[in-house]
């Protein structure tokens, strides 16, 4: 589709960040409610909030996992606090995540980690004694609780994608008798933000329908939001990811919480 959209110079909408390096084509608008990079922060002020001072960080290679890693660290550092240690993790490899996690420096407290699930069970199996680990949404699976055991299950924390907001949910639940997910809230959105566009625009050129786009009027399934250009594509950043911790270390029923 993307090919096929730059050559004919059309703008794309797209429902969440699922395209790879989003500098690849200018001319697309994505809808997003807890982007890697989001993810990355809301997991770092948590540890700040948990008063922790010496991070390791590890990620999977590739463009999310940087920019997960970028926006932990650039969150976390400052007022004593620092990255002890950054390790790239490639891909295919779930057993490097426990060797990522071997001949660490004395004294970390907090592990982040934006890992695919098998990765980040893998991790969290070799948690240090007093540490707490933080990875991302794809980690929310029985494997990571397993990889954890009873005595880190609840020092493990998740950010996963937030869920759309109360007002929304009610219309939702109105309409289609079912409570909306995370997915529902991006894709409704992307329709938004494409119609809007083509109600308001005063010529369907691609400049103009860019411009339309980013108008505030656009609704937002996830509360007030802001248009950001990352990496030459507009993006539509709104509601914070939503923070899952690990629990069940004393009845032996190991599962996620939300906050």
């Amino acid at each position: 589709m993307i090919p096929a959209a730059a050559l004919h110079d059309w703008l794309v909408v797209l429902p969440g960040l699922g395209i790879g390096d989003p500098g690849v084509w200018p001319r697309a608008f994505v809808t997003v409610a807890g982007s890697p990079a989001d993810a990355g922060g809301a997991t770092a002020r948590d540890a700040i909030a948990q008063e922790r001072r010496r991070a390791l960080v590890l990620h999977a290679a590739g463009v999310g996992g940087e920019r997960a890693a970028d926006a932990f660290e650039a969150a976390f550092v400052g007022g004593g606090r620092s990255v002890v240690l950054r390790r790239e993790v490639p891909a295919g490899q779930p057993e490097a995540w426990a060797d990522a996690m071997s001949s660490l420096p004395a004294g970390i407290d907090a592990v982040f980690a934006a890992a695919p699930p098998d990765g980040a069970a893998h991790a969290v199996s070799r948690l240090p004694p007093g540490a707490h680990f933080w990875t991302t949404e794809g980690a929310m699976q029985p494997e990571v609780l397993a990889g954890a055991g009873p005595d880190a299950v609840e020092r493990l924390h998740v950010a996963a994608p937030p869920l759309p907001d109360p007002g929304f949910a009610a219309r939702f639940r109105e309409r289609f008798g079912r409570t909306p997910d995370h997915a529902a809230g991006v894709a409704y959105d992307a329709v938004s933000i494409a119609v809007h566009a083509l109600r308001s625009a005063p010529s369907l050129s691609t400049e103009a329908l860019i411009e339309a786009a980013g108008a505030p009027a656009v609704g937002r399934a996830f509360g007030p939001g802001s248009v950001e250009v990352e990496g030459g594509m507009n993006r539509l950043d709104s509601a914070q990811p939503t923070l899952f911790d690990g629990a069940g270390g004393a009845d032996g029923q190991p599962r996620f919480e939300p906050r």
